[in-house]
């Protein structure tokens, strides 16, 4: 079984309590998703939050999960369950993978995920323990066999018919208790792999480097020519040359660097010619170019004198083919 996943994604599993959730999240999710880069000071951020634990932790004691007392703190758990999810996924910490090893079985609980999700811009992928086998369901000497037989029952009749309708990214199903080796390690049959890795590194800044950041420049460009000279750069022929003072140091450019200046052609020029001092995030006004330029925004009624006013680069672009190539190309 080969999990396909996104980096930012919380995996919401599913299926009856003793089915193998907590040992596949620890055993094959976990060493599949993590990621170590030193060169850039980069370890990747992948929690787990269980409900059984927070309900030990709120107790003060490792009860068996079949213990009474455990379901007495339910709400109080779900409660901070709910808020540790919302608190990862959240900045500053944006965990790149949030493991939710619950039952799943709540549609209302389930809801509330997807909206933390959606909200914190995370993709949700249901990971749902559904064996083929329904005697894989239970070991030997284990405890509760009617409550995990009402919720196969409840899971297969009344969850799975219905996943896909709620909206997952994807839906990755375990059809076996055989994810672990004779070792009780991960089983070869099982991986992991990170689709949008390379893409998502080239996001994390190198270690060991200052970083000089600016917004909002809209084709500023002798403001910002003088902001960099104020930090201590030295500016020739439009180029940027680094001193003592910043040999060491990367501007970075977070956005909104064209329009409203009426010197489109001067501002992309200039950072087209330093981009290997200057690294650029895209912003609203450049994203809405690139895909105007692109054609992406075909059947999009956009509002009378909206680009005349608010995109006056458009028709810079639109007009010199060697600029736009550099804007649409770097």
């Amino acid at each position: 079984m080969l999990l396909n996943v996104n980096v930012h994604t919380i995996f919401l599993l599913i299926g009856p309590t003793e089915c193998g959730k907590s040992t596949f999240a620890e055993k094959v999710l976990v060493p599949g998703l993590a990621y170590h880069d030193p060169s850039r000071n980069f370890r990747m951020n992948v929690q787990i939050v269980s409900s059984d634990q927070i309900r030990r932790e709120l107790l003060g004691y490792p009860y068996d999960k079949h213990d009474a007392i455990m379901t007495e703190v339910s709400a109080q758990a779900f409660d901070l369950l709910v808020r540790k999810v919302e608190a990862l996924t959240s900045f500053p910490v944006n965990a790149e993978f949030v493991i939710v090893d619950t039952k799943g079985m709540s549609d209302e609980f389930r809801a509330k995920i997807r909206e933390i999700a959606q909200r914190n811009q995370y993709q949700v992928d249901a990971i749902v323990f559904d064996y083929k086998d329904v005697q894989d369901y239970f070991v030997e000497g284990s405890r509760g066999k009617d409550s995990i037989s009402l919720d196969i029952r409840r899971m297969r009749m009344d969850i799975v018919p219905h996943l896909r309708k709620e909206g997952y990214h994807q839906i990755h199903r375990v059809r076996g208790k055989n994810f672990l080796d004779a070792q009780g390690k991960a089983s070869t049959d099982y991986a992991v792999r990170i689709v949008n890795l390379d893409n998502y590194l080239k996001t994390i800044l190198p270690a060991g480097r200052e970083y000089f950041i600016v917004g909002d420049v809209h084709e500023e460009v002798d403001a910002f020519k003088k902001l960099l000279q104020d930090k201590g750069f030295d500016i020739q022929d439009d180029r940027l040359i680094p001193t003592p003072k910043t040999e060491n140091t990367t501007v970075v450019l977070v956005g909104d660097f064209v329009d409203k200046g009426k010197r489109t052609r001067e501002m992309i020029s200039f950072l087209y010619r330093n981009r290997d001092r200057i690294r650029i995030v895209k912003g609203n006004h450049e994203n809405f170019d690139y895909k105007y330029l692109k054609g992406k925004l075909g059947g999009v009624d956009l509002p009378e004198g909206l680009l005349e006013s608010q995109f006056t680069s458009l028709e810079v672009l639109q007009q010199d083919e060697e600029l736009r190539n550099l804007f649409l190309n770097w």
